[in-house]
């Protein structure tokens, strides 16, 4: 077991492993405040010497460069979940309507007859039901107004557009996958046409299969930066199909592997509408930028490889927006 250090220690460490450190108070500061784990072992190793066994860094390495890595994530962490919030409100929205203009009856959502009800489904349908009802009835058992208890008071009923604002992005995705066919269809295609509308060409398809790994995707990178889980790390478990308008339109050959960082941010094109999702892809690109200008004893090749982001990134061209 490794003893505790403590930030004395942790500065003296570093400068003992070569770390150029010029401003103790302020690295002193930082590590106070970021945790020592989270700043150096997720945002130094690259600093690493290859050429000895020993944990020495680099020369020339500085603390100033570890904190632009350090800062840098957190950044895209901050991005990035800002238009996840935005991706499950749309989300939530298109799955409210379609699922309430097929089902009127009283609490159609704790019927399995408002759902794709068959063997393979029966335990996820059960288990989806059983989240439903918890939250009605924690809703109800509150002491205080709310919108679930108002209408199980008044109306007698809960409605999805009502329900849906109370379920996680995680519930959400699980609620869409049991869906019956001809919803789903209609939900896909009202995010269909905002990939289209993206990459600007209306042949663009997006099968039901992949648009679950998609949603699987996005609820895996929401739980790694809610938890403040390391980027550089991140590896989601769906592998999509090679859509080629939008694989080729962000420089992905067909043969790679699409399970980085970078290749679940372009799938945000198929649920953003084109000024949200360049907003957000010219805010990365603007992060990126600025830590090339940080980094002077590595390449910022190395830590934008790891996030599955094509080499020299940094120097892509802005994409309009309004």
């Amino acid at each position: 077991m490794k003893s505790f250090l403590s930030i004395d220690d942790q500065i003296q460490r570093l400068q003992q492993r070569n770390v150029i450190i010029s401003n103790t108070e302020l690295a002193k500061q930082y590590l106070t405040l970021n945790n020592y784990y989270n700043v150096i072992n997720s945002c130094a190793r690259d600093f690493l010497r290859k050429d000895t066994i020993s944990d020495e860094y680099l020369n020339g390495t500085t603390f100033e460069e570890i904190i632009a890595i350090h800062k840098f994530e957190n950044e895209l962490k901050h991005d990035i979940l800002e238009y996840l919030l935005l991706i499950e409100k749309h989300l939530k929205s298109t799955i409210a309507h379609a699922f309430c203009s097929k089902h009127s009856d009283l609490y159609a959502c704790l019927s399995k007859d408002s759902y794709n009800f068959n063997q393979s489904n029966m335990l996820n349908i059960a288990k989806t039901i059983e989240i439903l009802a918890k939250n009605i009835t924690e809703q109800i058992n509150q002491k205080i107004p709310n919108p679930i208890k108002h209408y199980a008071k008044d109306h007698q009923d809960v409605p999805m557009y009502v329900l849906i604002n109370e379920l996680t992005f995680g519930n959400v995705v699980y609620l869409f996958k049991i869906m019956q066919h001809a919803e789903r269809a209609e939900i896909i295609n009202i995010f269909n046409s905002i990939m289209c509308e993206n990459l600007n060409d209306s042949s663009s398809k997006i099968f039901p299969n992949d648009f679950d790994k998609m949603l699987d995707n996005l609820l895996n990178l929401r739980n790694t930066t809610a938890h403040n889980s390391s980027l550089f790390t991140f590896k989601c478990r769906g592998n999509i199909s090679y859509i080629k308008s939008l694989h080729e339109r962000f420089n992905i050959a067909a043969d790679a592997p699409k399970q980085d960082l970078y290749n679940i941010i372009i799938t945000f094109a198929c649920f953003l509408p084109k000024n949200d999702f360049r907003k957000l892809y010219n805010s990365i690109l603007k992060r990126c930028k600025r830590l090339n200008q940080k980094l002077h004893t590595i390449s910022p090749n190395q830590i934008y490889i790891k996030l599955g982001f094509p080499i020299g990134f940094y120097g892509y061209p802005k994409i309009a927006q309004n």
